[in-house]
Formats: structure tokens, sequence, C-alpha cells
């Protein structure tokens, strides 16, 4: 996480990683939606596709994981794919 985030932001990030999942990469959802440090939810493989990812099994990958998370709060302007829980 400290080498993919900015510094202004990694704390934040050390904390949502840690409340989806405890920094555990092998982490799959209860309901089976989302997966990895930061539980991606799968409905993002439409747009993961230009980073090379098109597989559920990608996300497990802990640095892929992360740098996806990073590019999904770019895309999202913010913590709000992460937003249900409260950090």
């Amino acid at each position: 996480i400290r080498d993919v985030w900015p510094q202004d932001l990694e704390e934040k990030a050390l904390q949502v990683a840690w409340r989806e999942s405890n920094y555990r990469p092998d982490v799959t959802s209860g309901s089976g939606c989302c997966h990895g440090v930061f539980q991606l939810h799968h409905q993002h493989l439409r747009w993961m596709d230009q980073y090379g990812v098109t597989s559920v099994e990608q996300l497990f990958d802990a640095r892929t994981n992360v740098e996806l998370a990073y590019a999904l709060y770019q895309r999202n302007g913010g913590w709000g794919p992460w937003s249900q829980t409260a950090y």
C-alpha cells in the first residue's frame, strides 16, 4: 500500500484495507462479490481490463489489488466505493 498510494492518502488506505480484509489478499466477502485486500467488487472487471485484469483470480494478487484500488479511488474521486463502512 505504501508503495502505491500517495503519502497523503496512505494512512487512510491502510485503515480501509485493514477494515476490508485485515490486509489479506486471499479474502472473498461472504456474499462472494468482493475480493482481495481492498475487497474490490467483481463488477469493476469491466474497466479493469484496461489494466490487464480480466478475472477475479487476478484480484487476489496483493499488488494488483492495491494498484486497482488506487485507480478506483481516482475514478470515483475519493473513498466512495468503500463508504458503506464507516472509517
